[in-house]
Parts: C-alpha cells; structure tokens; sequence
C-alpha cells in the first residue's frame, strides 16, 4: 500500500475529523520533470477554540501518522511574535516514489498533511503554517465566535456619515 492510501487509511478511520485533498503536478524548481503534489487539511469537526487544544489535537493526529513513516513533522506549538503570539501548525510530511512503467525512472509524490482548529480555517487559509491569535478574520464566524482565541476582534471605526 502507498503511503498515499495509508494516510487516506487512517484520515477515514477518524471519526472526530474533516479533511479534504488537493493533488496537483508541478515542475521542479532545481532540475529537470516533475513531482506530484498532494495536500491534507484536516480539521477537527468541532472547532478548536484555544491554543493548548489545537496543540493537543495535533499531536493526537501526528502520533497516529507516525507508523506511516514521515519525512519531516512540524509540531504545533505557540511561540511570541514580534507583536502577538503566534501558532505553528502540526504539518506532517512524506515523500515516495511512484514506479511508472512507461519512464525508467519513478515519479515522485510528495505529500503534506496540515492540521487546523477549524473547518472553516483549513478551507481558507490554503497550506499556511501559522496562525496569529487574534488575528484570523474568520468569513464563516460559527456559533462559539466569541470564545474563539483565534479570531480577530471586530474592527471598529468612526462612522462618519
């Protein structure tokens, strides 16, 4: 089995999450053809609504990815900013080859598995690794918005009219 189906294997078994999957070919930057890229973001189904949870929730996930053998992992953790905290994400990453009988050489597919507080988060913020707190600007605010350390306060401005 691929690694590709492996994670696909243990994503499906979860109950507690959402996930979706982006594939694309891309060329390589350094030297000839080129590399299939696929891309997990997983969300829990109940937002993550503080920083010590979504730390939790990742290393939860990533333990479970382990025995699938990753290239490189970015825990999660929260670390000071220049102006606020931010979050790193919990980023899993593999890479493996593809046997192609028509080309003597395999492909490669290189896979990256990222880990959200929010479905709404991981629909919107692509594949970035961090998070300001307060200061994600959620388009979908859910029902526990308030509570949410993440999300941005909402601006207020002079009403000049």
């Amino acid at each position: 089995m691929s690694k590709l189906e492996e994670i696909k294997k243990v994503l499906s078994s979860n109950p507690d999450i959402v996930w979706n999957e982006q594939s694309a070919r891309l060329p390589y930057h350094r030297r000839n053809g080129s590399y299939y890229s696929v891309g997990f973001r997983l969300a829990p189904k109940e937002p993550i609504l503080e920083s010590q949870a979504l730390q939790n929730f990742a290393k939860r996930l990533i333990k479970e990815l382990l025995p699938i053998g990753p290239t490189n992992i970015s825990q999660c953790y929260e670390f000071p900013g220049v102006k606020r905290k931010v979050i790193k994400i919990g980023t899993a990453y593999y890479v493996e080859t593809i046997e192609e009988p028509a080309k003597e050489r395999g492909m490669e597919r290189w896979i990256t598995v990222s880990i959200y507080p929010c479905q709404v988060m991981a629909e919107n913020m692509g594949f970035r690794s961090v998070i300001e707190v307060k200061r994600y600007e959620c388009p979908e605010p859910c029902a526990q918005v308030k509570k949410c350390a993440f999300k941005a306060p909402k601006k207020r401005g002079l009403d000049i009219g």
